[in-house]
Protein backbone atom coordinates (compact mmCIF):
# COMPACT_ATOMS: atom_id res chain seq x y z
CA UNK A 1 0.00 0.00 0.00
CA UNK A 2 2.52 2.28 1.04
CA UNK A 3 4.70 1.63 -2.72
CA UNK A 4 1.28 2.47 -4.56
CA UNK A 5 1.41 5.81 -2.77
CA UNK A 6 5.03 6.43 -2.94
CA UNK A 7 4.65 5.39 -6.90
CA UNK A 8 1.34 7.78 -7.26
CA UNK A 9 3.18 10.54 -6.00
CA UNK A 10 6.59 9.90 -7.01
CA UNK A 11 5.75 11.66 -10.37
CA UNK A 12 4.67 14.63 -8.75
CA UNK A 13 6.96 14.98 -5.72
CA UNK A 14 10.74 13.65 -5.87
CA UNK A 15 10.74 10.29 -3.37
CA UNK A 16 13.38 11.89 -0.96
CA UNK A 17 11.36 14.62 -0.32
CA UNK A 18 8.44 12.20 0.59
CA UNK A 19 10.93 10.28 2.66
CA UNK A 20 11.78 13.09 4.81
CA UNK A 21 8.17 14.25 5.03
CA UNK A 22 7.08 10.91 6.53
CA UNK A 23 10.51 10.45 8.65
CA UNK A 24 9.30 13.98 9.92
CA UNK A 25 6.02 13.03 11.03
CA UNK A 26 7.16 10.00 12.66
CA UNK A 27 10.06 12.08 14.41
CA UNK A 28 7.10 14.42 15.26
CA UNK A 29 4.93 11.43 16.98
CA UNK A 30 7.86 9.73 18.63
CA UNK A 31 8.64 13.56 20.14
CA UNK A 32 5.04 13.84 21.53
CA UNK A 33 4.90 10.27 22.65
CA UNK A 34 8.02 11.09 24.37
CA UNK A 35 7.18 14.18 26.01
CA UNK A 36 3.49 13.16 27.11
CA UNK A 37 5.29 10.06 28.62
CA UNK A 38 7.68 12.44 30.51
CA UNK A 39 4.93 14.52 31.76
CA UNK A 40 3.07 11.04 33.11
CA UNK A 41 6.09 10.01 34.65
CA UNK A 42 6.79 13.55 37.02
CA UNK A 43 2.86 13.49 37.42
CA UNK A 44 3.44 9.67 39.11
CA UNK A 45 6.38 10.31 40.71
CA UNK A 46 5.38 13.14 42.47
CA UNK A 47 2.09 10.96 43.42
CA UNK A 48 4.18 8.57 44.72
CA UNK A 49 6.20 11.02 46.96
CA UNK A 50 3.08 11.92 48.30
CA UNK A 51 2.18 8.72 48.93
CA UNK A 52 5.04 7.47 50.46
CA UNK A 53 4.96 11.02 52.73
CA UNK A 54 1.36 9.85 53.67
CA UNK A 55 2.44 6.08 54.88
CA UNK A 56 5.45 8.01 57.03
CA UNK A 57 3.06 9.83 58.88
CA UNK A 58 0.76 6.70 59.08
CA UNK A 59 3.59 4.98 60.36
CA UNK A 60 4.25 7.32 62.95
CA UNK A 61 0.81 7.93 64.03
CA UNK A 62 0.45 4.20 64.45
CA UNK A 63 3.96 4.18 66.38
CA UNK A 64 1.83 6.70 68.85
CA UNK A 65 -1.04 5.25 68.48
CA UNK A 66 -0.42 3.51 72.60
CA UNK A 67 0.92 6.74 73.89
CA UNK A 68 -2.52 8.96 72.53
CA UNK A 69 -4.17 6.04 74.11
CA UNK A 70 -2.85 6.48 77.48
CA UNK A 71 -2.69 10.25 77.14
CA UNK A 72 -6.82 9.64 76.54
CA UNK A 73 -7.38 7.35 79.36
CA UNK A 74 -5.73 10.32 81.51
CA UNK A 75 -7.48 13.28 80.14
CA UNK A 76 -10.44 11.43 81.03
CA UNK A 77 -9.70 10.74 84.37
CA UNK A 78 -8.65 13.94 85.23
CA UNK A 79 -12.25 15.37 83.52
CA UNK A 80 -13.45 12.48 85.91
CA UNK A 81 -12.06 14.21 88.85
CA UNK A 82 -12.42 17.70 87.79
CA UNK A 83 -16.67 16.99 87.15
CA UNK A 84 -16.26 15.73 90.92
CA UNK A 85 -14.52 19.13 92.36
CA UNK A 86 -16.88 20.93 90.28
CA UNK A 87 -19.92 18.97 91.86
CA UNK A 88 -18.59 19.63 95.48
CA UNK A 89 -17.67 23.10 94.94
CA UNK A 90 -21.37 23.98 93.52
CA UNK A 91 -22.69 21.62 97.01
CA UNK A 92 -20.89 24.71 98.81
CA UNK A 93 -22.38 27.22 96.59
CA UNK A 94 -26.35 27.81 98.22
CA UNK A 95 -28.58 29.92 96.07
CA UNK A 96 -29.04 32.51 98.96
CA UNK A 97 -26.49 33.75 101.30
CA UNK A 98 -28.37 33.09 104.22
CA UNK A 99 -25.95 34.74 106.33
CA UNK A 100 -28.27 33.70 109.92
CA UNK A 101 -26.99 30.13 109.03
CA UNK A 102 -23.36 30.93 108.23
CA UNK A 103 -22.98 32.86 111.15
CA UNK A 104 -23.80 29.52 113.39
CA UNK A 105 -21.68 28.11 111.27
CA UNK A 106 -18.76 30.45 111.85
CA UNK A 107 -19.97 31.00 115.46
CA UNK A 108 -18.98 27.12 115.67
CA UNK A 109 -15.46 26.86 114.31
CA UNK A 110 -14.76 29.79 116.77
CA UNK A 111 -15.94 28.01 119.93
CA UNK A 112 -13.74 24.99 118.63
CA UNK A 113 -10.81 27.07 118.02
CA UNK A 114 -11.15 29.86 120.98
CA UNK A 115 -11.82 32.49 119.07
CA UNK A 116 -14.64 35.01 120.44
CA UNK A 117 -16.66 36.42 118.35
CA UNK A 118 -17.97 40.16 119.86
CA UNK A 119 -19.69 41.64 116.39
CA UNK A 120 -20.90 40.88 113.29
CA UNK A 121 -22.04 43.28 110.25
CA UNK A 122 -23.31 42.46 106.60
CA UNK A 123 -20.33 44.25 103.84
CA UNK A 124 -20.95 45.08 100.59
CA UNK A 125 -22.84 42.46 97.79
CA UNK A 126 -21.23 42.37 94.66
CA UNK A 127 -22.18 39.70 91.48
CA UNK A 128 -19.56 38.21 89.11
CA UNK A 129 -19.77 36.53 85.53
CA UNK A 130 -20.42 33.53 87.70
CA UNK A 131 -21.44 34.15 90.91
CA UNK A 132 -22.87 36.57 93.93
CA UNK A 133 -20.48 37.34 97.00
CA UNK A 134 -21.41 38.97 100.24
CA UNK A 135 -18.72 40.16 102.94
CA UNK A 136 -19.37 39.89 106.49
CA UNK A 137 -17.43 41.98 108.97
CA UNK A 138 -16.11 40.39 112.17
CA UNK A 139 -14.58 41.76 114.88
CA UNK A 140 -13.05 39.61 117.40
CA UNK A 141 -10.42 38.44 119.94
CA UNK A 142 -8.12 35.63 120.11
CA UNK A 143 -4.72 34.34 120.51
CA UNK A 144 -2.12 33.98 117.46
CA UNK A 145 -2.72 29.86 117.50
CA UNK A 146 -6.66 30.17 117.59
CA UNK A 147 -6.63 32.83 114.67
CA UNK A 148 -4.86 30.06 112.92
CA UNK A 149 -7.05 27.28 113.54
CA UNK A 150 -9.84 29.37 113.40
CA UNK A 151 -8.76 30.22 109.76
CA UNK A 152 -7.76 26.34 108.24
CA UNK A 153 -11.27 25.49 109.74
CA UNK A 154 -13.16 28.07 107.21
CA UNK A 155 -12.19 25.40 104.75
CA UNK A 156 -13.99 22.89 106.80
CA UNK A 157 -17.49 24.70 106.41
CA UNK A 158 -20.23 23.30 104.12
CA UNK A 159 -20.01 26.83 102.78
CA UNK A 160 -17.82 28.19 99.99
CA UNK A 161 -15.97 31.64 102.09
CA UNK A 162 -12.51 33.01 102.17
CA UNK A 163 -10.92 35.56 104.14
CA UNK A 164 -10.85 38.74 101.84
CA UNK A 165 -9.24 41.14 104.49
CA UNK A 166 -7.44 40.55 108.13
CA UNK A 167 -6.62 43.37 110.47
CA UNK A 168 -4.79 42.46 113.64
CA UNK A 169 -4.10 44.75 116.50
CA UNK A 170 -1.61 43.59 119.12
CA UNK A 171 -2.37 42.86 122.71
CA UNK A 172 -2.65 44.92 125.55
CA UNK A 173 0.65 44.32 128.03
CA UNK A 174 -0.13 41.06 130.04
CA UNK A 175 -2.31 39.59 127.85
CA UNK A 176 -2.15 37.30 124.80
CA UNK A 177 -5.25 37.78 123.08
CA UNK A 178 -5.16 40.47 120.27
CA UNK A 179 -7.99 41.94 118.75
CA UNK A 180 -8.88 40.64 115.24
CA UNK A 181 -11.27 42.14 112.14
CA UNK A 182 -11.89 39.95 109.46
CA UNK A 183 -13.60 40.40 105.86
CA UNK A 184 -14.98 36.85 105.06
CA UNK A 185 -16.63 36.79 101.71
CA UNK A 186 -19.50 34.34 101.32
CA UNK A 187 -20.25 32.98 98.23
CA UNK A 188 -23.82 32.71 96.85
CA UNK A 189 -26.16 32.08 93.84
CA UNK A 190 -24.09 29.94 90.96
CA UNK A 191 -25.29 31.36 87.30
CA UNK A 192 -26.20 28.86 85.45
CA UNK A 193 -23.73 27.31 83.01
CA UNK A 194 -25.44 28.90 79.97
CA UNK A 195 -24.33 32.85 81.07
CA UNK A 196 -20.85 31.47 82.20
Amino acid sequence: MIASLCERYAQRVGLSTMSCALHAVGATMAAVILTAGMVGYHALHARCDALRQDYQAALRLRAEAGTIAIDDQQTRARLVQARVQQQRVHERVPALPNEIAFLDQLSAAADRSGIQIRDYRPGSHSEHATHHEIELILRAEGSYESLCQFAASLQALPRMCRIAHLSLSAPPPGKTEMTIELRITLVHGLKPQATI
